[in-house]
């Protein structure tokens, strides 16, 4: 009976009703991105924490304004409160990681007097003999690494939860999004502030996007009866279907580790004047790259459990899929128990699937990938250019300290 009064209700709402909710739906998604935005500016200087309170206490409040919000607004999206809390953990420790030495985006011609970066180790430091081309290059890279700091960690999460790999590979765009901000000039914003607004309303939009499309998608097989007509609608273009994409995937995330793993190695080494300030950068990495990695290995345990308790159960372990493994999904990692859906949830999915054109987020969602993974090539490529270019540069600052200068907040 309820099936049969849902599909009634889906075919009596007119294709006009459907674009009108999908276009207040978009707005909705569009204000919230905007929020995002705002609340990055404000974690990057436009409200002045440091003169409120302490040193530490403004760094922490500085990057909770952003991470709480984050991870709230992904629980609330995709209805999954581990997804949430990862977003909001690694939101947080991955704002300490500073990015002052590659933000001018070769403007500074006296960069070679800045403190050292994090990846100065692949990317060489700046000299002062540098044109403007080598100069944009290597900070475009440096940015595009560091904004892989802030998404890949939690993106590989939410990939394994069932939200997509888009996130993961978002934050290769913080290099564009910094080149392109350094020439915003309106009354709302200026160069770094139009930058800051830009990344916060980006990462709102990847993450928003892949939670909501990709919680109501996943909901089909839990909620059939909402629209029996649902079976014939084309699975989330976020799933990597085949072997060799899976691959390519999971290797990404190895390089990257390798990447995070030497950028910790080197700036323990760094000499700074400010401690703190290396404290912080040092904390970001560590907790970053601590848990990429045991994500990563978490992951292989539950696929090697499964394959045993599939062999011993069939007499021979089947080639698995490695979506139907999802990291901290399963209660049990092996077990095929689903986890209780929230208690929202249904009734969100049956106002997207009843009121919502969903081909417009599933071609939305596809559009930030496609962006996405022409980011991350184009970084990894210009990693490599710029480590040969610049292989007999110096690595560290010579003759004296690191010099820190940046802000309260840590770029």
């Amino acid at each position: 009976m309820l099936q049969t009064e849902s599909y009634l209700f889906y075919r009596k709402t007119s294709r006009c009703r459907r674009a009108l909710a999908t276009s207040l739906v978009l707005c909705l998604l569009l204000a919230c991105c905007l929020l995002g935005g705002f609340l990055n500016r404000c974690r990057g200087g436009y409200v002045d924490f440091g003169s409120m309170m302490g040193y530490w206490p403004a760094h922490v409040t500085s990057r909770l304004i952003v991470a709480v919000p984050t991870g709230l607004v992904v629980w609330l999206a995709s209805q999954n409160f581990r997804a949430g809390l990862s977003v909001c953990l690694m939101t947080w420790f991955s704002l300490y990681v500073g990015w002052g030495p590659y933000m001018s985006m070769g403007e500074d011609t006296a960069g070679y007097n800045s403190r050292s970066g994090v990846f100065d180790w692949a990317l060489g430091r700046q000299m002062q003999n540098w044109s403007y081309p080598r100069r944009v290059v290597r900070d475009y890279t440096g940015m595009s690494l560091r904004g892989l700091i802030w998404t890949t960690p939690q993106g590989y999460v939410l990939y394994h939860l069932g939200l997509g790999w888009c996130p993961s590979l978002s934050g290769s765009l913080m290099g564009l999004v910094y080149f392109a901000g350094n020439y915003g000039n309106t009354p709302l914003c200026k160069s770094a502030a139009c930058s800051e607004y830009l990344w916060g309303i980006w990462v709102w939009l990847v993450l928003l996007t892949s939670s909501l499309y990709g919680a109501v998608t996943r909901a089909r097989s839990t909620y059939p009866d909402v629209h029996p007509e649902s079976s014939g609608v084309p699975q989330p273009s976020s799933k990597l279907e085949s072997t060799f994409s899976k691959v390519v995937f999971e290797l990404f995330h190895f390089v990257f580790g390798l990447i995070l793993g030497s950028s910790t190695c080197y700036y323990a080494l760094v000499e700074q004047e400010d401690w703190k300030n290396k404290g912080q950068t040092f904390f970001g990495l560590f907790t970053g790259f601590g848990f990429l990695v045991s994500t990563q290995f978490l992951h292989l345990g539950m696929l090697k459990k499964k394959r045993e308790r599939s062999a011993h159960v069939h007499g021979q372990a089947p080639v698995e899929d490695a979506e139907s493994t999802t990291l901290l999904l399963s209660p049990s990692p092996v077990t095929d128990e689903v986890v209780t859906p929230h208690p929202t949830s249904r009734k969100i999915y049956e106002f997207f699937e009843i009121n919502v054109e969903l081909s417009v987020f599933k071609w939305l969602h596809l559009l930030l990938g496609v962006v996405s993974f022409l980011g991350t090539i184009v970084a990894f490529v210009l990693t490599i250019m710029t480590l040969v270019w610049n292989i007999h540069t110096p690595r560290f600052l010579e003759d004296t300290a690191d010099i820190c200068n940046c802000t309260f907040s840590g770029i």
